[in-house]
């Protein structure tokens, strides 16, 4: 028979080896359970309503932001105007990434570790949605994480390159670069009506006019089926060849900078004493001044109004916008290259005329008179055919004479 004391030893011990095994569980971080392949990898994201994304890896970290519909910044970075179509494309692969296969092995053999990962948190509708991010298999997938405890996904979208990680030197590193906008204004080509270039001490300014009417002035109406010209005016005034002055604004609606400038002075970028200024005004009023300074090799510093960033551009567009009065006046139509031709003496003056100046006039006046088309070939005539033979001459046949013997 057991002792009451052992028994109630023994309940003892079950409860402490209970309460042990709560404890131990409670400190243990929670597993999810492993999705089902082809589930969204966050299942419950919102992302209708995106406001901010940010992204860190390593030392570095991007904060996107909206300011307002269809325009974004990067905050961290001086508050840059972002690329919208990056930006799309981001939380579209955030919120549509799914579930191709879990892996097993450890987190740095998938860019997983803490050295590697990037982190990602989309904050939508008040509510942030978190990923954590490491290599990529190939260009349109990518092993993920929804928290550091969880399971190893391999997801069907390149996370890796929409977040802005790129590979320098065999090392995997968060760009800010790749969510600039590198497009220094958004200027519809025909609001422009006013442009002045300035090269050293010559200016030139050309404005867009109504044909045969006046010069179109800011906020002023123009009719849709009015003709439009461009006309120089200063530094006088004639016809501007349209051609050139379209190279202007078709460059300047489409002018991408190379890079921002970091660390640079305007006195060392030459901005201090440009080497040209392009003044451009649109017929809502605006005005959008480019400086152009030092020009260093196939690269051309530049500054802008309202913008306290320095840029680089390609020497190729500063020369299709820094024109000279050359470049955009009008050219008359080159003329046909034909001699007019030489008045000849009137008879009344050729009176006095020796025989050898008479003879040079007649050759002149022969050589600009137009020449008779040479006569084609005739075909050669067929060969007449071969004479006839005269046919043999028919002659008698010798007269035969008998002697008088014979006759007898």
């Amino acid at each position: 028979m057991i002792k009451p004391s052992v028994i109630l030893a023994l309940l003892v011990l079950l409860v402490l080896m209970a309460v042990g095994i709560f404890v131990y569980q409670g400190d243990r971080p929670s597993i999810k359970p492993v999705e089902k392949v082809g589930s969204p990898v966050l299942k419950d994201a919102k992302l209708t309503n995106v406001t901010a994304i940010d992204i860190k890896k390593g030392d570095v970290a991007v904060r996107l932001e909206q300011k307002a519909e269809k325009q974004w910044i990067v905050a961290s970075h001086n508050g840059r105007p972002a690329k919208l179509d990056r930006i799309d494309q981001l939380v579209l692969d955030v919120g549509q990434a799914k579930i191709e296969s879990t892996r097993e092995g450890k987190p740095e053999t998938f860019g997983l570790d803490e050295k590697s990962q990037a982190q990602v948190h989309v904050t939508s509708g008040g509510e942030k949605y978190s990923l954590i991010v490491g290599k990529s298999p190939d260009y349109s997938k990518a092993f993920v994480k929804t928290d550091a405890a969880g399971p190893i996904y391999e997801v069907d979208k390149g996370l890796d390159m929409s977040i802005g990680v790129r590979t320098d030197k065999d090392e995997r590193v968060l760009d800010p670069t790749y969510f600039y906008d590198l497009k220094l204004i958004s200027v519809p080509v025909d609001d422009i009506i006013d442009i002045t270039v300035t090269k050293g001490k010559d200016t030139v300014r050309v404005r867009r006019a109504i044909v045969d009417k006046e010069l179109i002035e800011p906020k002023t109406e123009v009719a849709k089926d009015a003709k439009l010209e461009w006309r120089i005016v200063e530094p006088s005034q004639q016809p501007a060849d349209d051609g050139a002055v379209g190279r202007i604004t078709n460059q300047f609606i489409a002018m991408n900078f190379k890079k921002y400038v970091e660390g640079v002075s305007d006195k060392d970028a030459g901005l201090d004493n440009p080497s040209a200024k392009v003044a451009i005004k649109t017929k809502d009023g605006a005005e959008h001044v480019l400086t152009f300074g030092k020009i260093d090799g196939e690269d051309v510093y530049l500054s802008i109004n309202g913008r306290s960033d320095k840029f680089m551009i390609y020497k190729f567009t500063f020369d299709q916008v820094a024109l000279t009065l050359d470049d955009l006046k009008k050219k008359e139509p080159p003329k046909a290259n034909v001699e007019e031709p030489k008045p000849l003496p009137a008879p009344d003056n050729q009176k006095n005329l020796t025989q050898e100046e008479k003879d040079k006039i007649r050759k002149e006046v022969e050589a600009q008179m137009p020449k008779a088309p040479e006569p084609k070939p005739k075909a050669d005539a067929p060969p007449p055919p071969p004479p006839v033979a005269p046919e043999p001459e028919q002659k008698a046949p010798p007269a035969v004479i008998k002697d008088d013997a014979e006759k007898k």
